[in-house]
């Protein structure tokens, strides 16, 4: 089955806006599966759009699924990783 090993050309690949009030694309963000990231302390809550995030700081681990949403504490610098090998995609406000 050669075709599961093609790539797919850049040019071919759309991205959607996600269908949530005030929606501001440059505050959407796509993690590959595995991938991770630190999110601003001006940071005060990140929707999951689509995968499943798990958040870090300070010790206290949150796992958020696609649809949900969580409010953040800017006290400690929180990481953000996509889980389940999937890519996460989600916005931050």
């Amino acid at each position: 089955m050669a075709f599961l090993n093609r790539a797919i050309p850049f040019h071919q690949i759309r991205l959607f806006r996600a269908h949530q009030p005030d929606n501001d694309a440059a505050n959407v963000i796509c993690l590959i599966a595995g991938g991770s990231q630190t999110i601003p302390r001006e940071i005060q809550r990140v929707y999951v759009i689509t995968g499943t995030a798990w958040l870090t700081a300070n010790g206290e681990d949150n796992v958020v699924n696609a649809g949900d949403s969580i409010a953040l504490s800017s006290r400690y610098p929180m990481v953000i990783s996509a889980l389940r090998n999937s890519p996460l995609v989600y916005r931050m406000e």
